[in-house]
């Protein structure tokens, strides 16, 4: 059977917008695959969590450091109904090498090390917070088996910085002015202790709310 011309017009026009769509969705597929994890959030649990946990956070605060016991007590608890997201609030008037750290964080967390890195820092806050050399931070990521130079160019490149001040502008522009604080979907928790005392209380009642508790 013969096509008349319009058969062939439209006939062609539905396989050009067939190979569109089909391009688009491979271009999106590697996109994704192969975005940086610095454009990422850091992010603990499970995307579709029903409670999402913010934390604005300085490696070099100690009460951001008292606050990781409590903060993983609810995590246990809560397990998949949670998930934390992590940002950057370096005080640098206070805490000398808080930006350092947090951009050395954004460079683990490129290689798919940020929660090991995170956790190497508070728990050596004490050791490096007097440290006149910004050697550990090297250190640190060898210890988690990094790409020593990848981690080293990361170090000095601007866009780990620049990641950096947006999260800090992030906290100013929510009134948010000491660390850490939480907010829990979108309720404010201001340091550890609140967190502990507040946050069980306010969990259960989205849960419940939600179906969920």
């Amino acid at each position: 059977m013969r096509l008349t011309p319009n058969q062939r017009y439209y006939g062609t026009g539905l396989l050009i917008l067939v190979c569109l769509v089909g391009a688009v969705s491979l271009a999106r597929t590697l996109y994704w695959k192969q975005r940086p994890p610095l454009l990422l959030e850091k992010i603990k649990g499970p995307p579709d969590a029903p409670i999402t946990l913010l934390e604005f956070s300085d490696f070099q605060c100690p009460a951001c450091r008292a606050a990781q016991k409590p903060l993983q007590q609810i995590l246990k608890n809560y397990g998949e109904r949670i998930r934390i997201v992590f940002k950057h609030f370096p005080l640098e008037r206070i805490h000398p090498w808080a930006r350092s750290a947090a951009i050395a964080a954004e460079c683990a967390h490129r290689q798919g090390r940020f929660w090991g890195y995170h956790d190497l820092l508070f728990e050596n806050q004490t050791a490096w917070s007097s440290s006149r050399s910004g050697d550990f931070l090297s250190n640190y990521a060898l210890q988690l088996g990094m790409d020593g130079p990848r981690f080293e160019s990361c170090l000095q490149d601007p866009t780990a910085d620049r990641k950096v001040t947006r999260e800090a502008a992030e906290a100013r522009a929510r009134r948010i002015h000491s660390t850490p604080t939480f907010l829990l979907n979108g309720q404010p928790l201001v340091g550890g202790r609140q967190l502990l005392e507040r946050g069980p209380q306010l969990i259960e009642r989205i849960l419940k709310v939600r179906g969920g508790g």
